[in-house]
């Protein structure tokens, strides 16, 4: 059995939970990729495997690899993503492309108390929402055609 399977299979029967296909499935979609899919995304991969499969059954899923502490669960630009690396670490968000990118864990791992009136915190995650490299090469490239296309326009319109 795959150590992925193992994972699973430990977490569903510490809960009493049964170990589904449909689990099995999406749990190796999440687990097996870094890119922090959105729902729809995992669905159509999970189909190659179980055609069948609805999306309800898939959000239903990932709710459950949620409260296992299997999946983390992100907010991010346009939807909900989900984050297969369960070992501390932070994001960057891109704010361009919506790009979800670990870093290394930047808050401290001892977080204040909160007020207990407000709630307990179990975990933790910073996001970092920033533009990424590849935007910026983007950004940095288009604003340098524009100022070549405008000094050439602006040369011809002094020429004439």
């Amino acid at each position: 059995m795959e150590p992925i399977d193992q994972t699973l299979v430990t977490a569903c029967r510490s809960r009493g939970l049964r170990v589904t296909p449909q689990r099995i499935a999406v749990y190796r979609v999440v687990a097996g990729t870094t890119t922090h899919p959105a729902v729809e995304t995992i669905w159509r991969e999970v189909r190659r495997v179980l055609p069948a499969i609805s999306l309800d059954t898939v959000y239903r899923t990932l709710d459950s690899l949620v409260e296992l502490g299997l999946v983390g669960r992100l907010g991010a630009l346009d939807k909900t993503r989900f984050d297969g690396v369960t070992a501390a670490h932070d994001h960057f968000i891109c704010l361009k492309c919506g790009r979800i990118a670990d870093v290394a864990q930047v808050h401290p791992p001892a977080l204040p108390a909160l007020d207990p009136a407000v709630g307990v915190v179990r975990t933790a995650s910073l996001q970092l929402w920033g533009v990424c490299r590849s935007c910026r090469s983007s950004e940095e490239t288009g604003k340098a055609e524009n100022t070549s296309k405008s000094d050439a326009g602006g040369a011809a319109g002094q020429r004439k």
